[in-house]
Formats: C-alpha cells, structure tokens, sequence
C-alpha cells in the first residue's frame, strides 16, 4: 500500500508539456505539485512527478491513467520511492510545473 501521494511518470515524449500532464492528472484531484523534467544529457528522454493532496486521488490516477497515453506516448507510472528533489520544486508556477 503507497503511504505518499506523489507519482513518478515514465515514459513521456518529447513532445509532452505540462498543459498535458495537468490535464490527464487533475480530474483525479487537487494537484500539490507536478514537474516536468528533461535530463540535460537525455533531452529526448522525459520524466515527471505529480504529487496529490490526498492519497486515494492519487490512487485513482494511477489505477485509470497507468499504461495509458499522454501526448502520443505510453506512459507508465510507479509510486515514488524517494520524494521529488527540491531544486526543481518552484514556488511559481511557469511552463515545466503545475
């Protein structure tokens, strides 16, 4: 049983945004957080965390939305072990978090 209710999404394409991470994830709930992160030396490889206020919505993500596809590309999803580093944890909202 997950005791956070932050997700780490796999899988994501270049051409995903956060417009579309948002709008698959905030049916479920109010969204604390999401980032979107691009590695600098993997620039076509994205990954991203989504964190919920309340656990069981996150839940629900991840029972409707895990294998399903976001922006043309499968995208899997895990509980996530460790939370998000805090350096990309942005007091703003701008283009790379909810």
């Amino acid at each position: 049983m997950p005791t956070s209710p932050t997700l780490y999404i796999t899988g994501l394409s270049i051409d995903t945004r956060i417009t579309d991470l948002r709008s698959a994830f905030e049916q479920f709930g109010h969204l604390v957080r999401c980032d979107l992160i691009t590695k600098k030396h993997k620039p076509d490889k994205k990954f991203a965390f989504v964190e919920y206020l309340l656990l069981a919505d996150a839940e629900a993500a991840y029972i409707q939305l895990h294998q399903t596809e976001i922006a043309q590309a499968k995208i899997s999803i895990q509980w996530s072990k460790a939370p998000p580093s805090k350096k990309w944890k942005s007091k703003k909202l701008d283009e790379n978090n909810c």
